[in-house]
């Protein structure tokens, strides 16, 4: 580095120093310039200065400070860049950014820091969700079903009015949220996708990548995005389900309500073919189950009366009963008539003899009927206790015949309210076709989103005021 510097005194630096002097000042520092330096440009001829030339020459002049040394290198530098700047002229996108950006930074600069916040946290992800529902969100199309689970069998009204009342599920209504219930799962995704292939139409890449679908989903993945496209609601009052669905075309839309309406009559029709199946298969066991109990207190009649070569035991004991009876009645006329007899004539007369003869013979009839009855012969049971066997046996099969004719009743009960329960889907709205796409509602959805993080950020910024008030900040 040379060692003659030229310094400024601190008088000329506030005033533009003329062309000359600025020259002058310079020549030191030129001289010790390299050749190479020299050479990247030749100074213009010297021409008379006017204000304009004068104003440009105090901006241009390199005045250094006084303790400041400059190089050769550094003034050659100079030099070239202002000539470089004077040549070149900002293009006018150039000039509208730089405004742009200027004003931006101005405003920024102006806002508190409260506003800036609110700015961060609320108005700027707004925008970012405006930005996504306009312009890069795939448009969906909304298709609408609504239906109602029917019986044959109608309520009575004053039931009705109490479950009206007292707020009672109906079984209409329970049926209606047994559909609603599988309507929300991944089964009625399932079913409607072996048709339809869901899949592959919601794991498209020609659609954005946050409303799509997985091209592999899993089953958490299937659920969340089955309950996010659709929605089912029932009427508690009509029972009607009203069924909602978002697609990215209309004819998927509408074929998805279709296909959901049919799975919805298959779970109908198996909900009837199982409370069918319950209810026969209970009356057919019951009806089983009487059968072969009478079948077996016939089977067991039948062999007693084989067993002991009577047809009826108890008719037989019966009759038995009754000759003791008949007996016992013609000997006590017997006796009568012989004490009216022995009142007139002698006791020893032939008569009276007669009389007690008689009833002689009708007491030794009476004797042998009743040990007929109560004697125990060879096999060790007498005729009463075979009538009491006898008698139960009978009683057995008789209620056994009135089971099996209780339960082949029941039978046909069931039948009859299988068939009054029977259970059908009544479409209320056919699945509609939509014409044009609902969703999303960039300014709507936008809207929400603002009024929800506006809200976060009020309820945030009191809870730190008050943790501020209260460390005494």
């Amino acid at each position: 580095m040379p060692a003659n510097v030229t310094q400024v005194p601190p008088s000329a630096q506030s005033k533009p120093a003329p062309e000359k002097s600025a020259v002058k000042t310079d020549a030191p520092a030129q001289n010790a310039v390299p050749q190479e330096a020299k050479a990247i440009k030749a100074q213009p001829p010297v021409k008379p200065e006017t204000r304009e030339d004068k104003t440009q020459s105090s901006k241009a002049t390199v005045v250094p400070t006084p303790a400041t040394a400059v190089s050769p290198s550094e003034v050659s530098g100079a030099s070239v860049n202002a000539e470089r700047a004077d040549g070149d002229e900002p293009s006018p996108k150039q000039s509208l950014w730089s405004v742009l950006f200027s004003r931006v930074k101005s405003l920024w600069s102006g806002l508190g820091g409260g506003q800036k916040r609110f700015l961060c946290v609320a108005v700027l992800p707004s925008l970012l969700c405006l930005a996504y529902f306009a312009l890069w969100a795939s448009p969906m199309y909304i298709s609408e079903v609504k239906f109602a689970v029917k019986s044959a069998e109608g309520g009575a009204s004053g039931l009705n009015l109490m479950t009206s009342l007292f707020k009672v599920p109906t079984a209409s209504l329970q049926d209606a949220m047994v559909v609603e219930e599988f309507l929300k799962s991944n089964d009625a995704f399932t079913a409607v996708d072996r048709e339809l292939q869901l899949v592959t139409h919601f794991s498209s890449s020609e659609h954005d990548l946050i409303s799509r679908l997985e091209s592999k989903p899993t089953v958490d993945e299937i659920a969340s995005f089955w309950s996010r496209i659709s929605r089912v609601s029932v009427n508690q009052d009509s029972n009607v389900i009203t069924f909602e669905v978002r697609a990215y075309t209309p004819d998927m839309a509408y074929a998805i309500n279709d296909q959901i309406l049919k799975v919805s009559e298959a779970l109908v029709n198996s909900m009837n073919e199982r409370a069918k199946e319950d209810m026969l298969e209970l009356a057919d066991i019951e009806v089983a189950s009487a059968r072969s109990r009478l079948s077996a207190a016939q089977d067991a009649l039948r062999d007693f009366r084989n067993q002991h070569q009577d047809l009826d035991l108890k008719a037989t004991a019966e009759g038995m009963q009754s000759l003791v009876i008949e007996l016992e009645s013609q000997a006590a006329m017997l006796r009568t008539e012989i004490a009216e007899q022995s009142r007139y004539t002698d006791p020893s007369a032939p008569a009276i003899q007669a009389l007690q003869a008689r009833l002689d013979g009708v007491m030794q009839q009476i004797e042998r009927e009743r040990s007929r009855l109560t004697e125990v012969p060879s096999d060790g049971v007498s005729i009463n206790t075979l009538a009491s066997q006898y008698e139960n046996l009978v009683t057995e099969a008789d209620f056994a015949r009135q089971q099996l004719v209780f339960a082949m009743t029941s039978l046909e009960n069931a039948k009859a309210d299988i068939l009054s329960k029977n259970l059908y889907i009544v479409t209320v709205a056919k699945p509609s076709l939509p014409d044009e796409s609902l969703y999303p509602q960039p300014f709507l959805f936008t809207f929400y989103v603002f009024v929800a993080l506006s809200m976060a950020y009020a309820v945030l910024s009191l809870i730190v005021a008050a943790i501020r008030e209260h460390m005494g900040y």
